[in-house]
């Protein structure tokens, strides 16, 4: 009895372990939210958030074609800080302007009502834009050049930006 419960956690360890490795083998770095948002107001960098679950068919999805593309992974890794919320987590306590979250919590204070949902913030906190739903490379990498040269704060729209070939009134 006691070599088959020992048998039985070793295995569910070892099924957590590899069930977490599938999912986070984007190549992008993702931190926990306090971590993230800590490194954003340091390096003045904008955010995007990857709320996700592990049950979630479309977050493995979008990890995979979207986060795992290499154009996209480039652009993320180099002028965005990455954080990933499981929203079934309650292990981290997220630290949001005075609050403290669950990751299910923080998901409903940021509006997501389904997985997978992205959300951008600027380095001080503030949301850019949630976009709910699988979203496929070649919409997310003009939706990152898009946030990264900050036309939303010169009123310039996302499909004018695209339209426009990823230039935003220069």
């Amino acid at each position: 009895m006691k070599k088959s419960i020992i048998f039985l956690i070793t295995s569910m360890f070892v099924l957590f372990s590899l069930q977490d490795s599938l999912y986070s083998g984007s190549p992008v770095t993702w931190y926990t939210y306090n971590e993230g948002i800590a490194l954003a107001k340091k390096t003045k960098k904008p955010v995007v958030i990857d709320f996700y679950a592990d049950w979630c068919k479309w977050c493995k999805v979008m990890d995979k074609q979207t986060f795992g593309d290499p154009a996209v992974s480039k652009i993320m890794k180099k002028h965005y800080i990455n954080i990933r919320i499981d929203t079934m987590s309650k292990g981290e306590v997220i630290r949001f302007k005075n609050h403290r979250f669950s990751g299910q919590d923080f998901a409903r204070v940021m509006g997501v009502t389904g997985l997978p949902t992205v959300v951008f913030l600027d380095d001080q906190e503030n949301i850019i834009t949630r976009i709910p739903g699988f979203v496929q490379k070649d919409v997310f990498l003009p939706l990152l050049g898009y946030i990264k040269d900050r036309c939303y704060l010169k009123n310039v729209s996302f499909q004018d930006y695209v339209q426009d070939k990823g230039t935003c009134g220069k």
